[in-house]
């Protein structure tokens, strides 16, 4: 059957940032939401911005800076961003990701091992893959990646949360697929481990698999096995995954 590359798709990568100097990740400086243009051949990151994190939700859309590199403490949101699309000029073609002709935008909303405000994130990403917007009609924005959660306390589904309304209505009124990993909590079944945002019926949880696929990574979350609605909803390779690393980061700093 034919491959699929990812042409003519963007996906949003809500994470740490993305370090778009990467030769993987070919970044567009002069791509905004106020004067959208169609990628280039040459474009992978077509659009990057930072989070003001002494500002929040409730501050205008000024407050997502437009950078190259927006992923300086973690490294988290470059390894995504190459899995999902990395180009593999890196390594002449020899890793690459899922989606390598896919065009990429990223939302940091994270440092280090942390996530900072998750709803203006969401917020943001509904606002440009809204149909008849400037930005939806040029970028064509299908997917959300996420590859976070809120972890403990918040480990109970309610469906009045505004993370969870914003993931309905990427879903609903913008046809948008939202992604999100199941997490890192492990688990044999007798409890629920699974990232509360994986749960929510619209979005696409993701379990981690063994890169061979013999089985499923220990460190991946098990739902509850006599409660279908925690169970992860498809699994993908999560284990030894070669992809992007950005300079200076937890993650890109560290070896192997």
């Amino acid at each position: 059957g034919s491959v699929i590359s990812g042409s003519g798709v963007t996906v949003i990568v809500l994470d740490s940032g993305i370090d778009a100097s990467h030769p993987d990740l070919d970044y567009d400086p002069f791509n905004t939401p106020n004067s959208p243009s169609r990628p280039g051949p040459d474009d992978k990151v077509i659009y990057n911005a930072k989070l003001d994190q002494g500002s929040g939700s409730s501050t205008p859309a000024i407050a997502w800076i437009p950078l190259q590199n927006t992923d300086t403490t973690s490294g988290h949101g470059t390894h995504v961003a190459g899995t999902v699309a990395g180009n593999g000029d890196a390594s002449a073609g020899d890793k690459r990701g899922v989606a390598p002709q896919a065009n990429l935008i990223g939302l940091s909303m994270g440092e280090a091992a942390f996530t900072i405000d998750e709803y203006s994130a969401l917020e943001y990403a509904y606002q440009l893959s809204e149909p008849g917007s400037a930005s939806q009609a040029v970028w064509n924005i299908r997917v959300v990646t996420n590859s976070w959660g809120p972890g403990f306390p918040f480990d109970s589904l309610d469906p009045n949360d505004l993370t969870v309304q914003a993931i309905e209505k990427l879903t609903y009124d913008n046809n948008v697929i939202v992604v999100f990993a199941t997490g890192n909590g492990g688990g044999d079944g007798s409890d629920d481990q699974s990232n509360i945002s994986a749960k929510v019926p619209v979005a696409i949880g993701v379990a981690a698999a063994m890169r061979d696929g013999v089985g499923m990574a220990d460190f991946s979350s098990r739902g509850d096995a006599t409660m279908r609605d925690t169970w992860p909803d498809i699994a993908a390779p999560g284990v030894d995954i070669w992809s992007a690393a950005a300079r200076a980061t937890m993650i890109g700093g560290g070896t192997g």
